[in-house]
């Protein structure tokens, strides 16, 4: 019988370069136990990928981005509301100042006698007086419905200006400032202050082309 190698071959193996298995064995947790004997393995000691607290957390984070998805839907439908509202108070608005124009050019006895008691106030008789003072009147109202939704916000500066434009206009006539004189008590204290404030901004000349006067015509 040859000699016994085993003592030799003990020492070949102690000798070995680690392979693979014996780094990852390294690199485990140590505080991992496994079975005596068991070989170690790449997924022999992996901590949990996810704990309860991950996941909480992560649940809360979720919650949070659907707070404010909900938050940012909420600003563009109040948004979408305001806006419909601001058309809707500039609209009804509107309405009312077109329906007494409406008024006066279909019916020629009130055109008559707006046409003549913007002029002349005082000519009338007391009937024709009384007409024009209330035709006048409901002008003043709507004119100060489309001034108080501006001013409450409700009403874009672009939508008031042409009203302004024009109703200022007719304050250059004396018949309508003679109403204002004996109507104005009974509109808002900032609409009053508004409308004087334009009658004292008219120029005292007579080049001044009021709205239903037509230069170098007769």
């Amino acid at each position: 019988m040859g000699p016994d190698r085993s003592a030799d071959r003990a020492k070949g193996f102690q000798n070995e370069p680690p392979g693979p298995g014996a780094a990852i064995e390294a690199q485990a947790d140590p505080h991992c136990q496994r079975p005596r004997g068991v070989a170690a393995r790449p997924t022999a000691c992996l901590q949990p990928v996810m704990s309860l607290e991950h996941f909480f957390y992560l649940s809360q984070i979720i919650a949070a981005l659907a707070v404010i998805a909900s938050l940012l839907f909420v600003a563009l439908e109040v948004r979408n509301s305001t806006r419909e509202s601001r058309h809707r108070a500039g609209e009804e608005a509107y309405q009312k100042f077109r329906e007494v124009q409406l008024e006066v050019a279909s019916n020629a006895d009130l055109a008559r006698i707006w046409s003549q008691g913007v002029h002349d106030f005082f000519s009338f008789q007391p009937l024709d007086r009384t007409r024009f003072l209330l035709v006048t009147h409901v002008f003043f109202k709507n004119w100060e419905s489309i001034f108080l939704v501006h001013v409450d916000g409700r009403l874009s500066d672009e939508h008031s200006e042409s009203t302004e434009n024009m109703a200022g206009d007719l304050l250059g006539y004396p018949g309508i400032q003679a109403v204002w004189s004996a109507r104005k008590r009974y509109f808002h204290q900032a609409f009053r202050a508004h409308v004087d404030a334009k009658i004292e901004a008219i120029p005292n000349n007579s080049n001044s082309v009021l709205p239903y006067e037509f230069p170098g015509r007769a």
